[in-house]
């Protein structure tokens, strides 16, 4: 997959594969300042906003000092604003731009691996079970995954990057007593790792059934849809073979004898109107909902799972925090 799109082709798509790869890359690192400006920004913007410099329960009685003060606030708070907007200001013009490369980037991949497919097709040799499936659906699927996983996976390392001298300049400002002293200023940084770490390692484990059944869930669906295409194209043949057949029999033997003998849905072997087709669909709608029912429940398990870890690190700073808020110690 690697090799049909960034390592072949014309020179146009090696350029273009090389280079949707770096904007790629670099709209996750701009994301990943962009989160630390901000974060920066937000803790300067909020103290300015909780200062109190004026009782404006006395504020009939307000000196000139006071309306120094409040002057002087106006002016400060407008000024961060205007800041707040030249730091987002890029944004605007970088995410519509890089999402719309990206999104041409990863067709252009899924196009590469589909002619890939096509050109090394043999006409001659026996098909692929679900070779239609595997050449779309499939491509399409990895185009979106493109974007779902990696990108996921690249803006969390990147962030984590960013957000390291900050994490090391708090943990030099704060070492509790509970930190062993092996750790020194890279507390922060050390239970920031760590949670990522553990956090990529469970998931990975608690969902690594996932991918099997979603492959099985593909073969069932591709199955049900050769039976639609089959009833929708020759009913009353599909029917009639659906009868005659064991109730086991796959979809491909239906295929193969109606192509085979194009002039059977005549007047002689039309299937009675009484013969109803959902008996041929009873068993891959059974395989179906099995296979969904598993899915589902792992899904469960795995939902689960990332609604206790997502709760788990948005309370964890304030565990970390509040102690050292409420210390005897100063420092």
């Amino acid at each position: 997959m690697f090799r049909e799109f960034f390592c072949s082709g014309s020179k146009w798509q090696f350029v273009f594969a090389w280079g949707g790869l770096l904007v790629f890359v670099g709209h996750s690192a701009f994301k990943a300042y962009l989160k630390a400006a901000l974060n920066q920004f937000y803790g300067r913007f909020y103290d300015s906003m909780q200062e109190r410099v004026v009782d404006f329960g006395n504020s009939t009685n307000m000196t000139d000092v006071d309306r120094l003060h409040l002057q002087a606030k106006r002016s400060e708070i407008m000024d961060l604003l205007i800041e707040f907007c030249i730091i987002v200001a890029p944004s605007l013009a970088v995410h519509p731009v890089a999402k719309f490369v990206g999104s041409c980037w990863k067709f252009s991949w899924r196009i590469s691996l589909v002619n890939s497919y096509l050109a090394h097709t043999d006409v001659n040799s026996e098909p692929v079970p679900n070779a239609a499936q595997r050449i779309h659906e499939d491509t399409m699927r990895f185009e979106s995954g493109i974007y779902s996983a990696v990108s996921i996976v690249l803006d969390s390392v990147l962030t984590l990057c960013v957000f390291i001298p900050i994490l090391l300049d708090c943990g030099k400002k704060a070492h509790p007593d509970w930190v062993p002293d092996w750790l020194g200023d890279a507390w922060l940084t050390f239970i920031a790792v760590q949670s990522a770490v553990y956090g990529i390692s469970i998931s990975a484990f608690i969902g690594r059934k996932l991918v099997d059944l979603e492959i099985k869930n593909q073969d069932v669906e591709a199955k049900l849809r050769t039976k639609l295409v089959l009833l929708e194209e020759m009913p009353t043949v599909f029917v009639e073979d659906s009868i005659l057949l064991p109730p086991d029999a796959e979809a491909i033997v239906i295929q193969a004898r109606i192509v085979e003998d194009p002039d059977s849905e005549s007047e002689t072997s039309r299937a009675p109107p009484e013969w109803n087709p959902l008996h041929a669909f009873l068993k891959v709608l059974n395989d179906l909902w099995q296979n969904y029912k598993r899915l589902f429940m792992e899904f469960a398990k795995f939902n689960t799972w990332v609604s206790l870890y997502d709760q788990t690190l948005i309370i964890a700073p304030y565990f970390l925090v509040a102690p050292l808020l409420f210390s005897e110690d100063p420092a």
